[in-house]
């Protein structure tokens, strides 16, 4: 009976390791400097991925972070909440938006294109963080 009980919480264990996400999890204030290093050229996603998110990529169950179901049957994935419509051409591009690193260089490529018109629904939470930065001078 020992034994069979050591097998199966040994073989749960392989199993999580070898099934469980495989990209490094960082805690929420990693996120924030990690999102802050890469973005410094372009502060406005700092401030977007705080609205989106407050900088959380994965969800309390150690998976990514994604949003409950959007009005248009949609979801949101990760730090900048890449909705669901971009998740085919992100992989088609090699964008792993389940890392924190994939989900931040897709947010960019975003921007680049787009503007800031993805995180419209996010607007008036991040536009108040970019009115008070240019207020106190960090422009």
């Amino acid at each position: 009976m020992i034994k069979k009980i050591i097998f199966i919480v040994v073989g749960f264990w392989i199993g999580t390791l070898i099934f469980s996400h495989k990209t490094p999890k960082y805690a929420q204030h990693e996120v924030k400097a990690k999102v802050e290093s890469l973005c410094q050229d372009t502060p406005i996603l700092i401030d977007i991925a705080w609205a989106e998110s407050e900088f959380t990529q994965w969800g309390e169950d150690g998976g990514v972070y994604l949003s409950k179901i959007n009005t248009n049957g949609t979801h949101d994935m990760g730090v900048f909440q890449i909705n669901t419509v971009h998740w085919g051409e992100a992989k088609r591009l090699g964008y792993d938006l389940k890392s924190l690193e994939g989900n931040i260089a897709y947010a960019k490529l975003l921007y680049e294109r787009n503007g800031t018109r993805d995180w419209n629904s996010s607007s008036l939470r991040w536009r108040k963080r970019v009115a008070e930065r240019y207020l106190a001078g960090n422009r």
